[in-house]
């Protein structure tokens, strides 16, 4: 029996990481590892079907690795190179970056709320009663 209200429609099908985690051990292999998934574009649906992924070690022998940057949007190369060092440096100083805007943030409000609790209420009036 055939498939009930089967079409054939056409689509797009495509792979792309969804999500990144960088192992940054004190001690042990630094490592960056990319989860895919593809993405496939049937009419006014889209699909999201994981893949693997990919895991590259950080070590000596592949510091000086180099790769083209590449726009975001198209994939077309931009004509810059990066090396797994300069990666791991950005890294590190976009972690550095965020967490003194965080630090500054929790300061500034942690001093608002020492401000708004060393507000002296004022005395209160003293009450007038008439004198009898």
């Amino acid at each position: 029996m055939p498939d009930y209200k089967a079409t054939t429609i056409a689509g797009t099908a495509y792979t792309r990481a969804h999500q990144a985690i960088v192992a940054n051990p004190v001690d042990g292999v630094k490592a960056i590892s990319f989860y895919e998934e593809q993405i496939v574009n049937l009419g006014d649906e889209q699909i999201h079907r994981p893949q693997g992924g990919i895991q590259e070690p950080l070590t000596a022998d592949n510091l000086q690795t180099e790769f083209q940057l590449l726009n975001p949007v198209d994939s077309t190369e931009l004509g810059l190179t990066m090396t797994y060092q300069d990666v791991y440096v950005a890294l590190h100083s976009l972690y550095l970056h965020l967490a003194t805007k965080r630090d500054a943030a929790v300061a500034a409000a942690a001093e608002a709320a020492a401000l708004a609790a060393a507000v002296v209420p004022a005395e209160p009036e003293p009450e007038v009663t008439p004198e009898a």
